[in-house]
């Protein structure tokens, strides 16, 4: 089987491992400092959790919604022999958008570019899937 596709595929998900790092590190720091208790995440963020510490979450789980036809769209193009320069070229535009993605939602905060980061990401991973349903 090809692997060609692993590279981008590790990366994204050592970006995601990341995100979740931040998000535990900025949700103990809160509760050290005062400004929520641990109870507020019990069952994932309560409405007394501040935006700037819930961001973090909503992030993470952005990592986990369509990145998995990411991923799958990566192991059937390795699995089916669909890898080429291509294909290679799009995984990574989809990891570099997700990962601008990310920096903008968690540092920025700007809702335009974050949307136009995710937009491209969701076209490229349309892209992908199309090249490999229809082998173009």
């Amino acid at each position: 089987m090809s692997t060609e596709l692993l590279l981008p595929m590790a990366t994204l998900a050592l970006w995601t491992l990341n995100v979740l790092t931040y998000t535990e590190i900025a949700r103990l720091l809160a509760i050290r400092a005062g400004r929520v208790q641990l109870e507020d995440f019990r069952y994932g963020d309560s409405a007394s959790v501040p935006t700037d510490i819930a961001v973090g979450n909503r992030n993470y789980m952005n990592l986990l919604e369509s990145p998995i036809l990411f991923y799958v769209a990566c192991l059937a193009a390795q699995q089916a022999g669909r890898v080429d320069a291509w294909m290679w070229r799009l995984a990574w535009a989809f990891v570099a958008l997700r990962i601008a993605h990310s920096a903008i939602h968690l540092m920025n905060r700007s809702f335009i570019a974050r949307i136009v980061a995710f937009s491209a990401s969701l076209v490229v991973l349309a892209l992908m899937w199309g090249k490999l349903a229809l082998g173009w």
